[in-house]
């Protein structure tokens, strides 16, 4: 079994089918540090937030994690601001979760070295 962060997200189309509950269960013990959580009302989502002390930082990581997002073609919602950051995966096309998703959240973590 590959790792996610070494996979590359796939284009998904509107009849690529999200992932059940039992798919994103098992996708999302595969995600290192802890913190992002399943929200699955209204529909499925990716999220974590983060705390920030350091301004210049947190806009670094965001830039830096945008690029990676450009790269990868898989484009997550997030807010920020002075001291936080939230940022929502979840794949537009389906309206839902696909292993994408997953794929950038690994990605994401492997550069998640700002909040240390």
């Amino acid at each position: 079994m590959s790792l996610l962060s070494d996979k590359t997200c796939k284009p998904c189309t509107k009849v690529t089918l999200p992932l059940t509950i039992a798919e994103t269960t098992e996708l999302s013990w595969q995600l290192r540090p802890r913190g992002w959580r399943i929200v699955e009302e209204p529909q499925h989502h990716l999220i974590k937030n983060w705390d920030c002390l350091d301004f210049e930082k947190l806009c670094k990581f965001v830039m830096t994690f945008c690029e990676l997002a450009t790269q990868e073609n898989h484009h997550p919602d997030f807010k920020f601001g002075y001291d936080y950051l939230e940022l929502t995966l979840y794949t537009h096309a389906i309206n839902g979760l696909s292993e994408n998703d997953f794929i950038l959240a690994a990605k994401i973590d492997n550069i998640d070295r700002w909040q240390t």
